[in-house]
């Protein structure tokens, strides 16, 4: 997990900077840190995506540590960059067949060209972020906890917590 030691914060991407590193990563790796970005999967999580996993327009990728497994609608920005990569692919071939290393060098990479701090540069951050927008967007707790494929409340709960935020604060009391 992605997390500053001195201060026990979770390390978090901001949009804007997510936003740009997807812009500089290589043409190779743009999509599957789309798909990190937009669903909130572990790298491994979304290296493991084979055609099987898309059907009538649901991405279902079980997911890591015995959770359950979420359904999530292709999101409109890379629903047919997704499903074209999925025709070109025999059943049971990974959509990324890269390993979780180089996908953590390619992050880095394509951030350190966007000028994005490198502490924010790893795959759980995009994690975080995608918690984040979630709770910020009004989610539950339990529907947090479903999209991320939570086995339990309290793993969702950090992400309201971390929804807290200046416009929030306005929002009640200003």
């Amino acid at each position: 997990m992605a997390i500053f030691k001195d201060t026990k914060q979770w390390r978090i991407i901001s949009e804007q900077d997510a936003r740009k590193v997807i812009e500089h990563a290589h043409p190779r790796w743009r999509l599957p840190i789309k798909v990190l970005y937009h669903y909130g999967m572990r790298a491994s999580e979304v290296l493991s995506i084979t055609p099987g996993n898309i059907r009538e327009g649901i991405l279902t990728v079980p997911r890591l540590k015995g959770c359950d497994t979420p359904e999530h609608v292709l999101v409109p920005e890379i629903r047919e960059e997704l499903l074209q990569l999925a025709t070109e692919r025999l059943p049971g071939i990974r959509l990324f067949p890269y390993c979780r290393k180089t996908f953590w060098e390619q992050i880095q990479s394509a951030g350190f060209r966007a000028g994005v701090e490198r502490c924010y540069l790893h795959p759980h951050s995009f994690r975080h972020a995608a918690g984040r927008r979630w709770a910020r967007k009004g989610a539950s707790p339990h529907e947090l906890m479903a999209l991320m494929g939570h086995r339990t409340l309290s793993a969702s709960l950090m992400y309201t917590k971390l929804a807290c935020s200046v416009e929030l604060s306005r929002k009640f009391l200003g």
